[in-house]
């Protein structure tokens, strides 16, 4: 099983070269919080659960198909669930963050790649989520040298929400 699915999974730099030729569509299969966060420009969202049933819609289509996630494995069980449905289907190998870490675009302007699970998308819709560096170049948040920390009751206090 793992020869099928290294031999299906796409390294980003040819999943890109398929994308500006248009000899692919890609399927982000991650949940709405993390396709709100950001993604792949011109991805088409379904999210994993509901992918059987947009398979007509997507057959009808006739391009080859590559899905992604954000590290490569919701993608790969996909990719291969549509292979054995009759698509030529791959996945992006290692999903969004090896996206990213390759230094290629996201959108919209204000991105960051939210972590998957429950618990992520939770802490999302509250707002309270620490995004993933978009390149190596850009510092993780660090305390701005030129002004003062905030004291608990400046900040509005109370960290037990």
């Amino acid at each position: 099983m793992a020869e099928t699915k290294s031999e299906a999974a796409l390294a980003p730099a040819r999943v890109e070269e398929m994308i500006n030729a248009d000899e692919a569509e890609l399927i982000d299969v991650r949940k709405p919080h993390e396709w709100e966060a950001g993604r792949i420009p011109g991805a088409r969202h379904v999210e994993l659960n509901d992918l059987p049933e947009v398979a007509a819609e997507l057959a009808s289509e006739g391009t080859p198909l590559v899905v992604y996630c954000h590290g490569g494995n919701r993608s790969a069980m996909a990719a291969e669930a549509l292979r054995s449905a009759g698509f030529e289907a791959n996945s992006l190998e290692g999903g969004i963050d090896a996206w990213v870490k390759e230094g290629k675009p996201l959108e919209p302007e204000d991105v960051h790649v939210a972590e998957s699970g429950e618990a992520a998308e939770i802490l999302h819709e509250r707002g309270r989520y620490a995004p993933f560096p978009v390149s190596e170049s850009e510092p993780e948040a660090e305390a701005d040298s030129d002004s003062e920390p905030e004291s608990d009751s400046e900040a509005g206090g109370d960290e037990a929400d």
